[in-house]
């Protein structure tokens, strides 16, 4: 069995809430790149839309896909807190 060391995904969604215990330390900004240089939102914004600085979730979609993906497992040596992932 492998765990996905060493590969990498990027997930197009809603952002993901950053200190969600299956998540921390599995996820990464690209190398030489700017937290906000990752938030795309380009016009026409709807009226009370703001662009975020930061990829934060407002919904908790790209969190529960990007746990579906990466959550940190037992498989992978971690402990027994949250959920598993596909790709641990």
């Amino acid at each position: 069995m492998t765990t996905g060391a060493g590969v990498t995904v990027a997930v197009i969604d809603t952002g993901i809430f950053m200190t969600t215990q299956d998540l921390v330390g599995q996820w990464v900004y690209a190398p030489g790149r700017a937290p906000q240089e990752h938030v795309f939102l380009t016009p026409p914004v709807a009226n009370g839309c703001s662009i975020p600085s930061t990829p934060a979730d407002d919904v908790g979609h790209g969190t529960h896909v990007s746990g579906i993906i990466v959550a940190a497992s037992t498989v992978a040596g971690a402990p027994p807190v949250g959920m598993a992932a596909i790709g641990p």
